[in-house]
């Protein structure tokens, strides 16, 4: 009596979670086939890499691109894996991983349509963030009015002026954000203020 080459029965992936946007290489689950020959080896591939997303490297599931793993856009995705015994038969097994959402920086937007005009004193170029205003700009006038775009959808967000000393400050009114004139801005002292 000799023995027969058997079917790999099914794959086993140890976990199946993580966070998006997670490095590239960074190990998901290890990867196992279950034989009835207990000494057979066992070559693990991927039936697709789910548009880029996923790889195997060292019988491990991976991430190929973590910018693609964006909870978001999808807070799963499917990978069908197949292990190839040495013989070359196989056994397929598909599994979800879940992606776990982390706290997405957000967009600040600077809205500076809200506080300008034809006769307004203010001017605005968004490729660089730069406002132009007219020296003796009104103390206490809004100049801009700030918004935040926020891909987690939070709808509750504040505003800090980091750079100390300038002639400006963000203040809250109902609800919504404006950056304010709080002193004199004179051309001959100071052509620009810089601040974040």
């Amino acid at each position: 009596i000799f023995d027969v080459n058997s079917f790999p029965t099914a794959v086993n992936l140890s976990l199946t979670e993580l966070s998006e946007g997670a490095p590239n290489s960074t190990q998901i689950g290890l990867l196992s086939a279950e034989d009835p020959d207990t000494n057979d080896a066992h070559t693990c591939s991927l039936r697709s890499d789910v548009g880029g997303r996923f790889a195997i490297e060292n019988n491990a599931l991976v991430v190929l691109n973590g910018s693609l793993l964006d909870y978001e856009e999808s807070s799963s995705h499917s990978v069908t894996v197949v292990a190839t015994d040495i013989e070359g038969l196989t056994v397929e097994d598909t599994f979800t991983i879940n992606l776990t959402n982390i706290n997405d920086s957000p967009i600040t937007d600077i809205d500076a349509t809200a506080e300008t005009n034809e006769n307004s004193p203010i001017t605005y170029n968004a490729s660089n963030a730069t406002f132009s205003l007219e020296e003796n700009f009104a103390v206490g006038n809004n100049i801009a009015k700030l918004n935040v775009q926020d891909a987690d959808g939070l709808s509750q967000h504040t505003f800090e002026l980091l750079t100390e000393n300038t002639p400006f400050e963000i203040v809250e009114v109902n609800s919504e954000f404006f950056l304010r004139s709080t002193g004199n801005l004179d051309y001959e002292t100071t052509t620009s203020h810089a601040f974040d």
